[in-house]
């Protein structure tokens, strides 16, 4: 019998006491004898599957945390919430919101929701919100408009120089650059300009150019812009030239004059050369055109 089955024969307690007690004698036994010594000193450490699972888990959540902050579902639910309400708001407010405009040398004529009528005069914005409108009569002008009130609760025109309150009457209301005028034509109108409040009534003109309040008598029916004309008394040339790019699409130079110089007169919408003609010649001014480019100078 070899050695290996032999050994065999010893582990699974096969063999007879002599063979036994011959085996226990051999050098191949004494060989097992030291292995089997030994063995233990090579034990593993008892392996804690728990507390390693545990300690894994420390080290994940450590890196989520390095990466930023974790946002729970409430958080983000709240945040959506009031996105949407927002929206919502923001959709509420432009639908019931009127902007109407007028582009340079356009006019354009409308009625308001209380049926009252406006002549927008060009390059001008009027803003009101129709929501509201029947209970708070009230909008915001930059440029110039005629009004033709319906009678009703008080009706406010809003500008950044002054307001004109009213009840029911037909004015015109002129906002540009430093010069703020109303012409009553019917009724009477409240007007709050410069800490100050006057009542203007109809055949009457007021007018706050650069914090110089003035009044005036006048005989029409309707404001000069509706039959193609701009009128002044007494403005700074500068104003003037101004409203002269609302009715031509063009660009004035006149850095080289006086440009506080008073202008007393008036202008035709439809021909810039006339135009030009009716505010220079009784300044003493000369002009130059160059395309849509016009030079103002002292000759």
């Amino acid at each position: 019998m070899d050695s290996s089955e032999m050994l065999k024969k010893y582990l699974n307690n096969q063999l007879s006491q002599a063979d036994r007690d011959a085996f226990e004698k051999s050098e191949i036994y004494k060989d097992y004898s030291k292995l089997i010594d030994t063995a233990p000193s090579f034990k593993s450490k008892k392996f804690d599957s728990k507390h390693h699972f545990k300690e894994i888990q420390k080290t994940i959540n450590k890196s989520k945390l390095k990466r930023g902050k974790l946002i729970s579902i409430g958080v983000i639910s709240n945040i959506a919430a009031l996105l949407v309400f927002g929206v919502f708001v923001l959709a509420d407010l432009f639908t019931h919101t009127e902007n109407y405009h007028t582009n340079v040398a356009e006019t354009i004529e409308f009625n308001l929701p209380d049926d009252s009528n406006v002549s927008l005069a060009a390059n001008s914005n009027l803003l009101l919100d129709n929501k509201t409108w029947l209970n708070n009569r009230s909008l915001k002008l930059k440029g110039e408009a005629f009004f033709e009130v319906e009678e009703g609760k008080v009706f406010v025109v809003n500008t950044r120089m002054g307001n004109v309150s009213v009840l029911g009457t037909s004015f015109n209301v002129k906002h540009r650059g430093k010069l703020f005028e109303v012409t009553c034509y019917s009724g009477k109108v409240q007007v709050d300009t410069g800490g100050q409040s006057y009542i203007i009534e109809a055949g009457e003109s007021m007018q706050n150019f650069d914090g110089n309040v003035s009044k005036s008598d006048i005989n029409k029916e309707q404001p000069d812009w509706k039959n193609g004309f701009s009128s002044f008394k007494s403005v700074a040339v500068a104003q003037v030239f101004q409203e002269l790019n609302s009715h031509f699409d063009i660009q004035v130079n006149y850095n080289s004059i006086n440009s506080d110089t008073k202008f007393t007169g008036s202008f035709e919408h439809g021909n810039l050369e006339l135009a030009l003609e009716s505010i220079c010649r009784p300044l003493s001014l000369g002009y130059e055109i160059f395309e849509n480019k016009v030079i103002i100078y002292n000759p």
